[in-house]
C-alpha cells in the first residue's frame, strides 16, 4: 500500500518538475513520511535506509556546490527516495535515471541539430528521470 503513495508522489513530481523545473519541498517531505511509515513496519531496514538517504544525496550536494547544474530539489528528492528505497535500490535508481537522461539528451541534441529550427535548450528537468528510476527500483 505504501508503494502506491510513493509512486503517486513521484508521478506528481515528474509532472511539476517537467513543467516548472522546480520540485516543491512538499514532495520530498511526503516521501519522508511514507518512508518513516515503511520503517515503522520493518524497523530492521533503518541502517540501509539511512545509508541510502545519504550515499547519493551527499555526493550530489558536493557536486552541485562545486560545479552547479543540479538543483536543490533534485538533491532533496534523492535523499527522500533513498530513505524509502534503501542503499542498494537508490543506487540502482540514480544509475537508471542518469542513463535515461543521458540517452534522452543525446537524442534531443541530434533532433534539434538536424530536424528542428529551434535551439536545443541548455537545461532540463532531472526530476522525471529520477522518478522513473525510483519507481523501477521500488518495483524490482
Amino acid at each position: 500500500m505504501l508503494i502506491f503513495f510513493f509512486i503517486c508522489i513521484l508521478c506528481a513530481v515528474s509532472i511539476i518538475d517537467a513543467r516548472t523545473h522546480r520540485i516543491p519541498n512538499i514532495f520530498p517531505i511526503c516521501i519522508c513520511i511514507v518512508a518513516f511509515a515503511k520503517l515503522c513496519l520493518s524497523p530492521g531496514d533503518c541502517f540501509s535506509c539511512l545509508v541510502g538517504s545519504l550515499s547519493v544525496s551527499l555526493p550530489m550536494l558536493a557536486l552541485a556546490c562545486r560545479r552547479g547544474g543540479l538543483g536543490g530539489g533534485d538533491i532533496k528528492l534523492v535523499a527522500a527516495c533513498g530513505l524509502y528505497l534503501g542503499a542498494d535500490s537508490i543506487l540502482l535508481a540514480v544509475f537508471l535515471a542518469s542513463l535515461l537522461a543521458l540517452f534522452t539528451q543525446i537524442f534531443l541534441f541530434f533532433y534539434y541539430k538536424f530536424f528542428s529550427k529551434h535551439v536545443h535548450p541548455h537545461t532540463f528537468a532531472f526530476g522525471p528521470f529520477l522518478a522513473i528510476g525510483c519507481i523501477f527500483a521500488a518495483l524490482c
